[in-house]
């Protein structure tokens, strides 16, 4: 939300919004993985009988950030798109944006994705091997060695 936030504080929405209406104004932004400190507090904390809030379940959908976006700083208003395409989020809410201007639904659109990643889907990637020695040393808590660090050539 802090860059959503920023990136309307530069732009003066005043100054925008003397131009076209609030409806006119849309956001695409999209994740592949959201939640992910509150499913780690879903499941563990509940499994270890730790208090955990009765409504944490809301903040583990992926498109829970892009709906506070959407409701807090876009005043509910205007056309919103909540692409999920894992690492091609952030592309597909550009090209999904674009769409909507094209296609004269939005005279400006917000785009763009997000990801939240804890230890547990570190150590995850590192096991599909999608990442390097170096990610899996890091999710376990350790210093990558010598050895783990990935080379370049």
């Amino acid at each position: 939300m802090v860059p959503t936030a920023d990136a309307l504080n530069m732009s003066d929405p005043y100054e925008l919004y003397k131009h076209m209406h609030l409806s006119e104004v849309g956001s695409c932004i999209g994740s592949g993985m959201g939640g992910a400190r509150s499913l780690q507090k879903m499941f563990r904390d509940r499994r270890d009988c730790v208090e955990v809030q009765n409504d944490i379940l809301q903040e583990t959908f992926i498109n829970t950030t892009a709906g506070w976006i959407n409701l807090l700083l876009m005043s509910s208003s205007g056309p919103i798109k909540i692409p999920v395409g894992a690492c091609a989020t952030a592309l597909q809410s550009v090209e999904i944006a674009c769409d909507t201007l094209l296609s004269g639904k939005a005279k400006v659109m917000l785009a763009g994705g997000y990801d939240d990643l804890s230890e547990e889907g570190s150590y995850e990637f590192a096991q599909m091997k999608a990442t390097s020695n170096a990610e899996t040393e890091f999710a376990m808590g350790r210093e990558p060695t010598e050895m783990s660090r990935p080379t370049t050539t």
